[in-house]
């Protein structure tokens, strides 16, 4: 399970107390596999006082999509992947987010186009 000992490693190199140590700390007791994973509101009423759903997203959970601590995540919510099931369905939604991103750009050229102007570049 080398993204929870991952985990596990970042939590220990954190202030215990801080957002970022609190939010990890909950997905490594709470959240280990997709079929665990955790909604942004279950983990709020879990952590109160409240923090900031960007400042996760922006922080914590940016930081891990490009570490060996990757935080999965799916419809579903946030999880430690364990397995490669767990890759499968966080890959899976991170390829239903590209393939919308794609869908707006062609849309956005297909609107420029209507007004007269060049598409933007590919993607």
């Amino acid at each position: 399970m080398p993204f929870l000992a991952e985990a596990r490693h970042r939590l220990a190199g954190l202030p215990a107390g801080v957002d970022k140590y609190r939010i990890l700390d909950h997905l490594i007791a709470n959240a280990q596999g997709a079929a665990n994973a955790k909604s942004w509101s279950a983990i709020m009423v879990a952590l109160a006082p409240i923090i900031k759903k960007e400042d996760f997203q922006q922080g914590l959970l940016g930081l891990s999509r490009s570490s060996p601590d990757f935080i999965g995540s799916c419809g579903n919510g946030y999880f430690i992947i364990l397995t490669q099931a767990d890759v499968d369905a966080a890959g899976e939604f991170l390829a239903q987010r590209v393939r919308q991103i794609v869908r707006h750009h062609d849309e956005l050229g297909n609107q420029a186009v209507g007004h007269g102007l060049n598409r933007p570049p590919p993607v």
